[in-house]
């Protein structure tokens, strides 16, 4: 059953991000001036359509999908390090909703006929530059008002992968980045959920655990991480 939240337009939400991060002891952002200037045009991008099983039903243009808020596939990537701590970028101001905002490593909506692996890694080197391993985490579904005219209604495929690489993210889509603890991003959600996107939001607040493990994790194949995880979820669907 898809739960749905209500939230404040991204264009207040982002007037109330000041991207700062230090009056939380937050490490500082790293600005624009580490960003490749290569412009990413996703906008004719047509999206998948699914059911509540994330059966293909079919495809709409991207920005029709999210005006009328058709349940349609997605993406996203949460790297970490091998210190166990998650890479956040700010999303950057000419976003086409929640501008400026601080969010996971990255997300995307798969092509007609990509597979989902095959978007996580595409988007992963479009926006943050890095190519790194990636493995399926968890799903979810939300559906969430983020403008004053556009919904988003997502069955997301979440992916984890484990990276020591710098970041070196296309300035049209990222404006900052930086890497944070599992602690101190729940911590900070907590206390200024403004300056984060609906989708973060949810999954800090009911993927915490799920999370809060892969971090957690000794740095490792990520695929251990990915077997263990997955005969976990086996055992509790045959209970």
């Amino acid at each position: 059953m898809v739960r749905r939240e209500l939230d404040p337009a991204a264009a207040e939400s982002s007037r109330a991000c000041d991207g700062s991060g230090r009056r939380s002891g937050l490490p500082g952002p790293h600005q624009g001036r580490k960003a490749s200037f290569r412009s990413i045009d996703t906008s004719l991008d047509r999206v998948v359509l699914v059911s509540g099983d994330d059966r293909m039903v079919g495809t709409m243009a991207k920005l029709e999908a999210h005006r009328r808020g058709r349940r349609h596939r997605a993406i996203s990537v949460i790297l970490r390090d091998g210190r166990g701590r998650l890479l956040l970028q700010q999303r950057a101001p000419g976003k086409y909703h929640s501008a400026k905002l601080w969010t996971n490593t990255c997300c995307t909506h798969p092509r007609p006929d990509e597979p989902v692996s095959d978007a996580a890694t595409r988007r992963l080197a479009e926006e943050m530059g890095i190519a790194a391993s990636l493995i399926p985490l968890f799903t979810m579904q939300y559906r969430s008002r983020v403008s004053s005219f556009l919904v988003e209604h997502e069955f997301v495929h979440v992916f984890g992968g484990i990276s020591d690489q710098t970041p070196k993210p296309s300035a049209s889509e990222v404006a900052s980045w930086r890497w944070m603890s599992w602690q101190d991003i729940r911590r900070d959600v907590d206390l200024r959920p403004q300056t984060y996107t609906v989708w973060f939001r949810k999954l800090v607040r009911d993927f915490h655990a799920d999370i809060a493990a892969f971090c957690r994790q000794s740095a490792v194949p990520v695929d251990s991480f990915a077997t263990r995880r997955h005969a976990s979820a086996a055992a509790a669907r045959r209970r």
